[in-house]
């Protein structure tokens, strides 16, 4: 039987569009802030978003409980919170797709002996990196709900008048995450850092 046919080029093609669907979708996920809008893993079930009210209370709520909220986007509301939990959930939807379309056809073809051993080889490689790459996206999520505000090391015994005195320059600004910041909403914590090395804490009032 023939190898590396027709059917096997577009199955690979397929998964090279998806991923790249899959990065950009990523990518406005970051710059939206919405990588931890869902603050839990179901795998089979979490493909199905909140249908009514409750369960979009119930998401919220959850949301509620973990610093991103408190100290990020304390006083959202759930229409704000509804756009940024779409993007997490079609970026992780999409994740969940390109596993689905990648292991069911390589199967198939194993099971037909229309790869070749290098392709075998190849594919049980990008099968190992994809889901390398799933683990981190889970991690990256459960280390950002994790994140609790007393194993942060920084000093909020900084003055102004020491900071003059000592010639201390301001190097960024970041919130909890280790975001930097340009526009300070009110209620966010932000962290000074300074080119002594020195981190003050300050609650935008």
């Amino acid at each position: 039987m023939k190898k590396n046919n027709k059917a096997v080029i577009y199955w690979l093609l397929t998964g090279c569009i998806l991923i790249f669907i899959m990065v950009v979708v990523g990518g406005i996920t970051r710059l939206t802030h919405s990588g931890l809008s869902i603050s839990n893993y179901k795998l089979i079930s979490g493909t199905i978003p909140p249908m009514n009210a409750t369960e979009w209370n119930e998401a919220f709520d959850l949301y509620k409980q973990y610093p991103e909220y408190q100290l990020l986007n304390y006083g959202m509301s759930i229409e704000e919170f509804k756009d940024i939990y779409f993007w997490e959930w079609i970026h992780r939807v999409i994740g969940r797709f390109i596993g689905v379309v990648f292991i069911v056809p390589f199967l198939y073809f194993l099971i037909r002996k229309q790869l070749s051993k290098s392709t075998i080889k190849k594919s049980i490689i990008l099968l190992v990196m994809g889901g390398f790459q799933g683990f981190l996206g889970w991690y990256m999520v459960k280390s950002g709900l994790d994140k609790n505000l007393d194993e942060l090391d920084y000093d909020d015994g900084i003055g102004i008048d020491e900071i003059q005195n000592n010639q201390v320059s301001l190097i960024r600004i970041i919130d909890i995450l280790g975001r930097e910041q340009k526009e300070h909403n009110k209620g966010t914590l932000l962290f000074y850092i300074y080119d002594n090395g020195q981190v003050e804490k300050r609650l935008v009032e």
